[in-house]
């Protein structure tokens, strides 16, 4: 059982000779074994492909759903950024506008008076 287990794709074809084709079986077998995967199998009489022992069905499933995971959890937090870095490009539009207008020279002038003013009582005390 041991001479079965297969850890690369090279291995993988050299024990089974699988077809070289660009089928979707082939590319999901290398991005597999890219992962660091393991395969075990056993040939099946009649068929190119070999029966694959491991990993189970419901192994492949439970991994497929944590790979659907983490693409939704990316895929959130991508949007989330996305949204801060949009909301930083447009800081200084947003600064410039009404909420930081330059003051007049009205409000200028009444503001050192006011500052002269405290000065003065605060002097006299």
């Amino acid at each position: 059982m041991a001479s079965n287990i297969v850890s690369s794709f090279k291995a993988f074809t050299e024990s089974f000779k699988v077809p070289d084709e660009k089928d979707a079986r082939v590319e999901a077998l290398k991005k597999y074994f890219a992962r660091g995967g393991v395969v075990s199998a056993v040939k099946k009489s009649g068929s190119v492909w070999p029966n694959l022992i491991y990993p189970s069905p419901l192994r492949v499933k439970s991994q497929l759903k944590e790979l659907q995971d983490l693409k939704d959890y990316f895929a959130k937090k991508r949007s989330e950024w996305d949204k801060r870095l949009k909301d930083a490009k447009s800081y200084p539009s947003r600064c410039t506008g009404s909420t930081l207008r330059k003051p007049s020279r009205i409000q200028i002038i009444e503001v050192i008076l006011r500052r002269l003013n405290c000065r003065c009582t605060s002097s006299l005390t």
